[in-house]
């Protein structure tokens, strides 16, 4: 009993270990599996131009309204501080955020493709559309919103709030993924107005963030995206982090300055 009791100790001291040494080790860069690689970084480049710089967002007298406070390439200081050693492998600096690269920046943006298992969905489509729900809204609201969906529109019955899981993936890759396409974006629009209604402060935001939302459709829409990728395994779930969701504030909170949708 009692060498038994060591090794369980020695078990979950190397678990602790792994835990912490994950959470702060450099982010390695998900592979984009899909077939058109290219969407990926097309859409990549089109946020950031979307999010535009500090310079810009400092321009912008409607700012003082933006919750996220001071922000370059959509990614908020706070975010930018949480979440700089995972990503990019180096401490933050305030020189470091006010000079953020657009590639980057990038890197940020692929990190949200990793916590939403991108690699799982059965079409660029879906997977591009909740990786920028999680890039604008957090973690949270993305994956309770995407569930949502699924349970009102799909006859999900699991869970109404966790992480996006198995369980999940397959709903949605059962889906008729231009139905989904859809439904998802009827969802974001439906939370800008809600946000605006009970926000008037943000009514400033609410043509932009409309148009961000329409702009994406279109673009899954018109490059085909909807389409289901052949994959060698239907569930290629690729969380790199053994992560609980109250632990990790900055993986929760939005990313940039989108703040429900």
């Amino acid at each position: 009993m009692k060498k038994l009791a060591i090794r369980l100790a020695g078990v979950a001291v190397a678990a602790l270990a792994y835990m912490g040494g994950a959470l702060h080790a450099p982010f390695n860069k998900p592979n984009v599996t899909f077939g058109d690689t290219l969407a990926f970084q097309k859409y990549a480049h089109t946020v950031l131009g979307w999010e535009g710089t500090l310079k810009d967002w400092e321009g912008k007298v409607a700012n003082k309204n933006d919750r996220g406070g001071r922000t370059n390439f959509g990614i908020t200081q706070s975010t930018y501080n949480g979440l700089c050693l995972t990503v990019l492998g180096e401490d933050p600096t305030d020189s470091g955020f006010v000079n953020l690269t657009t590639e980057k920046a990038e890197a940020f943006l692929q990190y949200h493709w990793h916590i939403v298992s991108g690699d799982s969905f059965a079409s660029p489509a879906i997977a591009l559309i909740c990786t920028d729900m999680a890039w604008g809204s957090g973690l949270a609201s993305c994956n309770r919103r995407f569930r949502k969906v699924l349970r009102e529109h799909f006859g999900y019955i699991g869970q109404e709030a966790g992480f996006l899981k198995s369980d999940v993936f397959r709903a949605a890759n059962k889906a008729n993924q231009e139905e989904l396409v859809k439904r998802l974006v009827q969802e974001r629009r439906d939370a800008v107005e809600w946000d605006c209604q009970n926000n008037p402060k943000q009514q400033v935001f609410k043509r932009g963030w409309l148009r961000r939302i329409n702009e994406l459709e279109a673009f899954v829409m018109n490059r085909g995206l909807v389409k289901k990728e052949q994959k060698k395994d239907s569930l290629l779930v690729n969380y790199q982090y053994f992560i609980k969701e109250d632990t990790i504030p900055f993986l929760i909170a939005p990313t940039s300055k989108l703040p429900i949708m």
